[in-house]
C-alpha cells in the first residue's frame, strides 16, 4: 500500500498511489524469492510513474532493463536485491539504462531507495572474475535523474555514466545519492556532456583497480568528458583514489575536456587526486580544462595530489581556494607530485595552484618533480601556495619563473633522444645464442603493471619460459587472468594468439610451439603484481619500442640489461624513478670500460652517445642501490638502436651484415 496510508484507487487492474500519483510495482505482482519477471512487466508496461512500494521484504530480482519516459520511485527504505546466485554474467547489471531518454529514478523519505547487489559472493568461484555487474548502467542516455539513491556492493561500480552505439549520455543529474562497498569505482564516468553531480557520497570502494570514488575515463577518443560538474561531493576512505582522472584514451582531437569540482572533499583515499592526461604517447594529449574551485582534500594515505602526463598543449589543470591536510601522516612524502607521463612528452606544464594550502603533519617538502622528461622548461606553472607546518608556522611560495627553474631542472640541455628504431625484418636479423634451444637464468627484474617482453625465435618449435609473479606489498591476489602471447603482425604470416595461464607466486613455465620465425610479444596481464621472467630458452628482452618500461630490480638486487648498437649509430639511454624509488645507474660499453654512471637520488640518468663513441657490440646498463631512499624500481627507455633490453647476454640478437649494408 501507499506510504500515506489514503484510499488506493484501483484502474484496470492496477493500484494508483495519489501520493506519488503513479502506480504500485506490487499492482503487477510480487514474488518474496524472485520478482524478476514481475518488475521487467511493470517496466514494460509504459507507466509513467512506478512506485517500488513496501512489501515484507527487498525486491529481489535478476538484471532489468529500463525503458524512457518512465519515472521510478522507492518509497522510504525500499530495496532492489540482486538475487542470490544470480548475475553469473561478467556484464549482468542490476539495471540497464542503454539509450533510454526522459527517466527519473527517485527514493523518498529519509532513507531513499537502495539498489544493492552481492559483492562479495562475485569476488570468487563459482563466478568468473569481473569488474563490470554495476548496479546502474546509464549509457546513451538523455535527460536522466537519479535523486535520494544508494548503490552498494556492486561486482563494478556503482554507477557508469557512458556512451552507448556511438551516442553520448547527456543531461544526466546524480543528487543526494551513496555510492558504498563497490567493487570498482563508486561512479565511473567514461563520457557524458553536461553532467551534474551534487550532494553525493562515494565511500569503501574495494575490490578491483582503479577502486576510486569516482573515475572520469574514457574508453576511446571520440567520448566527451564535456561541461561535467562536481558539486558538494565527498569521497571517502576508498581504497583508491577520491577523485581519479585518466584521459590517455583520448587524443588532442578530441572534444576538449571540461570538468570543474566546487566545495568537494576527498578522506581518507589512498590519494585525494590523481589526474593524468597521457601516460601511453609522446604526443596528442586531449585539451581542455579541471577545474578544483574551494574543495578539500584531507587524511590521504599516500600523497594528496598525483598530477602526471600534462605536457604543454595538455589540458590545463587549476586549483583554487583549494586545501591539502594531512596527507601522507608519519612519512616524508611530499603532499603534491607533478610527473611526466612518457620522457618524450615534455615537462608537466599548464597547472594553477592558485591559493592554495597545505597544512603537514610531518615537516617535508610539500612538491615533488617524479618522473622528468626531455624538453624545455614547463612555462605555465603558476600561482601561490601556503604552507602550514606542524607548529603552526606558515610559509608562502611563488610558483614563479625562479622557483619553475629551480623545482623542473631541465634534462639533456632541453635536447630531444633519438628517435626510436622499429624492429627489422626476419631476414636481417642475427642470433647471437651460446646455448640454443637450452633455458638459461635471466637477470633478476620483473615488468610492472603490463608491459612486454620481446622474444625472437629463431626457426620454428618449442618455446620454454619459466615466469612467476611478485607480491612486493603485501595480501595481493596473485593475477590469475591469461598471459597473451601473440606474433607480432609486421613481418605478416597468420597472426596467432596463445592464452596461457599465468604463473602463480610460484615459478611456472609458459610453453608454446613457434610455427614461423620472428619477433614474439609476451604481453603480461595488468594487475598490481609484479610479472618476472627467470629461465628462457630464447633470446628476450624488455620492449621499450612504443614507449618506456617500468623495470623493478628483483628484491632489490643489482641486475643488468644488455642491448646491441650497430656500426656508426648515436643512441640515447635513459631511466628515471620517482620521489622515493631511486638507484644506482651505470652504462658499460662492449670493452667493459663504464661510459656514464650516476647515483640517481633526484632527476634521472641519461645518456646520448654519438656516433662516433658508440662502439658496436653488445652494451651494458647495470642497476644497483643509490646512496638513498632505496632502489626498486625505473622507468627505462632506449632510442636510436633496436629497442629490445636483452635479460642475458647468453641469448641476444643483432642486425645482420645485410641489413647494415643496406643501410638499415
Amino acid at each position: 500500500m501507499c506510504l500515506t496510508g489514503k484510499m488506493i484507487v484501483v484502474l484496470a487492474g492496477v493500484a494508483l498511489c495519489p501520493a506519488a500519483r503513479g502506480v504500485n510495482v506490487s499492482s503487477f505482482g510480487f514474488d518474496a524469492s524472485d520478482s524478476t519477471e514481475i518488475i521487467q512487466r511493470a517496466l514494460d508496461s509504459g507507466v509513467p510513474t512506478l512506485v517500488f512500494d513496501r512489501q515484507a521484504g527487498p525486491w529481489i530480482t535478476r538484471p532489468l532493463v529500463a525503458r524512457s519516459n518512465q519515472n521510478l520511485v522507492f518509497e522510504d527504505g525500499v530495496e532492489l536485491l540482486a538475487k542470490k546466485g544470480e548475475f553469473r554474467g561478467i556484464r549482468d547489471y542490476l539495471l540497464r539504462c542503454e539509450g533510454v531518454s526522459n527517466l527519473v529514478i527517485r527514493g523518498l523519505g529519509p532513507r531513499g531507495g537502495m539498489f544493492r547487489m552481492r559483492k562479495r559472493d562475485y569476488q570468487k568461484p563459482p563466478y568468473a572474475r569481473s569488474e563490470w555487474r554495476y548496479t546502474l548502467r546509464l549509457c546513451g542516455v538523455e535527460n536522466v535523474r537519479v535523486e535520494n539513491m544508494r548503490f552498494v556492493s556492486s561486482g563494478g561500480d556503482g554507477i557508469v555514466i557512458g556512451a552507448w552505439k556511438g551516442k553520448s549520455s547527456k543531461n544526466v543529474v546524480i543528487r543526494n545519492c551513496t555510492c558504498d562497498d563497490n567493487h570498482r569505482q563508486g561512479i565511473s564516468l567514461c563520457g557524458g556532456e553536461d553532467i551534474l553531480i551534487e550532494n553525493t557520497i562515494l565511500s569503501n570502494t574495494c575490490g578491483t583497480p582503479p577502486q576510486a570514488g569516482i573515475d572520469f575515463e574514457p574508453d576511446h577518443p571520440t567520448e566527451k568528458l564535456a561541461r561535467i560538474t562536481l558539486r558538494n561531493v565527498l569521497s571517502k576512505d576508498n581504497a583508491g583514489a577520491g577523485f581519479d582522472f585518466y584521459f590517455a584514451n583520448m587524443r588532442d582531437w578530441s572534444e576538449p575536456v571540461s570538468i570543474t569540482l566546487e566545495n568537494c572533499r576527498a578522506e581518507g583515499n589512498r590519494t585525494s587526486v590523481s589526474l593524468t592526461a597521457d601516460n601511453k604517447r609522446d604526443s596528442g594529449a586531449v585539451k581542455g580544462l579541471v577545474t578544483f574551485k574551494d574543495s578539500t582534500f584531507a587524511d590521504a594515505r599516500n600523497r594528496a595530489v598525483n598530477l602526471c602526463g600534462i605536457p604543454s598543449g595538455a589540458a590545463d589543470v587549476l586549483f583554487s581556494g583549494c586545501v591539502i591536510s594531512n596527507a601522507a601522516a608519519g612519512t616524508k612524502t611530499p603532499d603534491v607530485c607533478f610527473a611526466a607521463g612518457t620522457p618524450r612528452q615534455g615537462m608537466p606544464d599548464g597547472v594553477t595552484l592558485k591559493d592554495l594550502t597545505v597544512f603537514q603533519p610531518t615537516n617535508r617538502p610539500w612538491f615533488v618533480l617524479g618522473k622528468s622528461a626531455f624538453g624545455l622548461a614547463p612555462r605555465e606553472i603558476a600561482g601561490d601556495v601556503t604552507v602550514v607546518a606542524p607548529d603552526g608556522a606558515r610559509t608562502k611560495v611563488a610558483l614563479d619563473a625562479d622557483w619553475v627553474a629551480t623545482n623542473f631542472p631541465v634534462v639533456n640541455g632541453g635536447r630531444m633522444p633519438a628517435p626510436r628504431v622499429p624492429l627489422p625484418a626476419v631476414r636481417d636479423v642475427t642470433v647471437h645464442d651460446e646455448r640454443p634451444g637450452e633455458m638459461v637464468d635471466l637477470s633478476p627484474v620483473a615488468l610492472i603493471n603490463g608491459g612486454h617482453y620481446l622474444l625472437f625465435v629463431p626457426k620454428p618449435g618449442p618455446v620454454r619460459l619459466v615466469a612467476r609473479q611478485i607480491d612486493a606489498v603485501g595480501n595481493r591476489p596473485a593475477n590469475e587472468k591469461p598471459t597473451f602471447v601473440r606474433f607480432l603482425p609486421e613481418h605478416g604470416g597468420k597472426r596467432r594468439t596463445w592464452k596461457l595461464p599465468t604463473p602463480g607466486f610460484t615459478p611456472g613455465e609458459l610453453a608454446f610451439t613457434a610455427h614461423a620465425a620472428g619477433f614474439y610479444s609476451l604481453e603480461l596481464p595488468r594487475g598490481g603484481t609484479r610479472q618476472q621472467l627467470m629461465k628462457s630458452s630464447v633470446p628476450v628482452g624488455v620492449d621499450v619500442l612504443e614507449s618506456d618500461r617500468i623495470v623493478a630490480g628483483v628484491n632489490r638486487r643489482p641486475a643488468s640489461l644488455w642491448f646491441n648498437v650497430p656500426p656508426g649509430k648515436a643512441f640515447s639511454c635513459n631511466a628515471s624513478g620517482s620521489d622515493y624509488y631511486r638507484f644506482k645507474a651505470a652504462l658499460v660499453n662492449p670493452a667493459g670500460e663504464t661510459v656514464a654512471s650516476k647515483d640517481v637520488v633526484s632527476g634521472a640518468f641519461w645518456t646520448d652517445v654519438p656516433a662516433d663513441q658508440a662502439t658496436p657490440g653488445l652494451w651494458r646498463i647495470d642497476f644497483s642501490k643509490a646512496r638513498e631512499p632505496h632502489y626498486d624500481w625505473m622507468w627505462v627507455d632506449l632510442s636510436g638502436v633496436p629497442g629490445c633490453l636483452f635479460l642475458t647476454r647468453e641469448k641476444t640478437w643483432s642486425l645482420s651484415s645485410l641489413a647494415l649494408g643496406a643501410g638499415v
